[in-house]
């Protein structure tokens, strides 16, 4: 029996009005008119900003609202609404070192403000900060210990920091005050289950069904204690106890099927699916929800492929025109890599206006995927419309671009992209090396470099980036020290890369060094290399330099087949056999 161990806390959306929004007597009687005069120029001020404030974020226009917040700052710095308005605007950019900088002033300046206090504990335990969460939590158990609410929020993040007997002291101490409580009893019960304590885990559940008698969700959860603890037949007896209560009930199914997994017996597993689908008398979430906990179990996926694509079809065909069940759908033909199919269903789902930022992800992740980037550009824009502040739409915007050889329009987007990318540098890398890719197509080679070496201010041990900054270096034979250097460290990671082993010789081909670089050329062919056009014509390349004519030609001709550019290669071929001609008649006239 799953149990609900999510802590409550939503993000706190408030509109603070101007009127009442500071802590502190803003304006003070001075000793000069004019100093008088001033500080109320600036309260005007600050209230001008703010209300304009308010007003663009309620619009939607998170960058104007900033501004106007900022400007607010500056004319009063101790104003805990403002820095609250811009903690609130930099947790929905997913900018949460700056939301945390200022819910931290907000808190500290607003006094006992609990809206305050409770956005900086959500801050930190969306960024996985559990202790700082607790220490602002203990604070607020302070100030409000008849909070039950709180308090069991705070005994919740005791639990998932391990501090077991601190959450037991808050949990008793609730029940004292309430009295016997499904929500409590459950909380008691893992944290005794968890620490190997059968007897008082089962003397919890035993209170609670005294009071909550038949309750299918308690029996089910007694159930899995039994199971766990070796009790197969207590298990067994308590799941058809249950069934025999209420056989329609979907908790009661769910539970049976969690014990049939457990215990590998998949045809009975699927036997209670069946009966749940076919169940018009269950809500399609419940169905939903339940099979989502198949798709997203990679053991399950692989082993019962078949039953899980039967049932996900069942589930389509009862709720045709439903999005959420073809989202699901979608995950599984994702999963299990039929990405056409993934593709159309997420394409009804945007189609009808249903999709989310995260279904859109997967959809042009899909297009990205399947090179489908004529569609990819135009889907991208609609995206960018919809999420102007996400920078994953213009990455994939600018990739398609480039591919479609719309080199300016792909460059202007990655940068806009960049100006809204916060704390992810791998993300960042991502960016800057297709800024250089384009900026080289263009022939601005001098911006291509940049763009790569602040690629490598980030992650200077990234071989993307070492490799494709090294190569670029090769091609216009610049800097090639700094370009083996480079790719040396590749090579050196990676030795059976053939593309690495590949520019590697190709830079010591630049530098004159045939010799060495057709010994790393034929270890890169001997890699899959030699299924590779671009590697195959650069052997070829050396071939010929070192006059191995026909051997040359013979290479060349597999690049062409390869699918190598082939009016540049036959050129190529032509002049070597004209080569080999002329070494013919001259060993014809010695």
């Amino acid at each position: 029996m799953k149990r609900e161990k999510k802590i409550a806390f939503g993000l706190l959306i408030a509109f603070i009005l101007v009127t009442g929004c500071s802590t502190k007597e803003f304006i003070k009687k001075t000793k000069g008119d004019d100093t008088e005069v001033k500080i109320i120029k600036k309260d005007t001020e600050y209230k001008y900003y703010f209300v304009e404030g308010v007003k663009q974020k309620m619009l939607g226009n998170l960058g104007q609202a900033k501004g106007y917040f900022e400007k607010a700052l500056s004319f009063n710095t101790e104003s805990s609404a403002a820095c609250y308005e811009l903690s609130s605007i930099y947790t929905i950019t997913g900018d949460y070192n700056n939301a945390i900088e200022y819910a931290r002033r907000a808190e500290i300046l607003s006094g006992e403000n609990i809206w305050y206090k409770l956005h900086l504990a959500n801050l930190y335990h969306i960024t996985k900060e559990v202790d700082s969460t607790i220490v602002i939590y203990e604070k607020i158990h302070e100030i409000f210990p008849d909070r039950n609410d709180l308090a069991f929020n705070l005994s919740e993040l005791y639990k998932e920091k391990g501090k077991d007997e601190e959450a037991l002291r808050i949990y008793e101490k609730l029940e004292e005050r309430v009295g016997i409580s499904k929500h409590l009893g459950l909380a008691k019960e893992e944290i005794y289950e968890r620490k190997g304590e059968f007897g008082m885990a089962k003397n919890e559940l035993d209170k609670l069904l005294r009071v909550y008698e038949n309750d299918v969700s308690i029996m089910g959860v007694l159930a899995e204690l039994y199971h766990n603890n070796g009790y197969d037949d207590k298990a067994k007896e308590t799941y058809e106890l249950m069934f025999k209560i209420d056989p329609d009930n979907y908790n009661s199914k769910i539970s049976k099927i969690g014990y049939y997994r457990k215990k590998k017996k998949y045809s009975k597993v699927f036997e209670i699916v069946r009966e749940i689908i076919e169940n018009n008398e269950i809500m399609i979430n419940e169905k939903v929800q339940m099979m989502l906990s198949f798709i997203s179990n990679p053991g399950e996926i692989r082993d019962y492929t078949a039953n899980i694509e039967i049932f996900i079809g069942k589930l389509e065909d009862q709720y045709p025109d439903d999005y959420k069940v073809k989202a699901i759908a979608a995950d599984f033909c994702i999963r299990t890599g039929k990405l056409e199919e993934a593709r159309n269903k997420l394409k009804y789902i945007i189609e009808k206006g249903k999709a989310n930022y995260v279904l859109w992800e997967q959809f042009l992740f899909i297009e990205n995927s399947m090179r489908n980037y004529q569609e990819l550009y135009k889907e991208c824009e609609q995206a960018i419309k919809i999420y102007p502040e996400r920078p994953t739409f213009y990455l994939l915007k600018g990739i398609s671009a480039s591919e479609l050889k719309k080199y300016e329009i792909a460059v202007k987007t990655l940068e806009e992209g960049l100006k809204l990318m916060k704390n992810d540098n791998q993300f960042k890398i991502q960016f800057y090396t297709l800024l250089g890719d384009n900026y080289r197509s263009m022939g601005l080679h001098g911006k291509s470099d940049d763009a790569m070496e602040m690629a490598l201010e980030i992650d200077s041990e990234n071989t993307i980036v070492l490799n494709n900054y090294a190569y670029y270096l090769s091609e216009r034979g610049y800097r090639l020290r700094r370009a083996l250097k480079m790719s040396g460290k590749c090579v050196k990671n990676e030795p059976i890369n053939a593309t690495y082993l590949d520019t590697y010789g190709w830079i010591l081909f630049k530098m004159g060094k045939v010799n060495e670089a057709k010994t790393y050329l034929e270890k890169a062919m001997n890699n899959a290399g030699v299924n590779d056009p671009e590697i195959t014509e650069h052997y070829g390349d050396i071939l010929y330099k070192m006059k191995e004519y026909a051997r040359a030609v013979e290479i060349w001709e597999e690049a062409i087949i390869l699918g190598g550019e082939k009016e540049k290669i036959e050129k190529k071929i032509l002049e070597a056999k004209g080569q080999k001609e002329e070494k013919v008649k001259g060993k014809g006239k010695k």
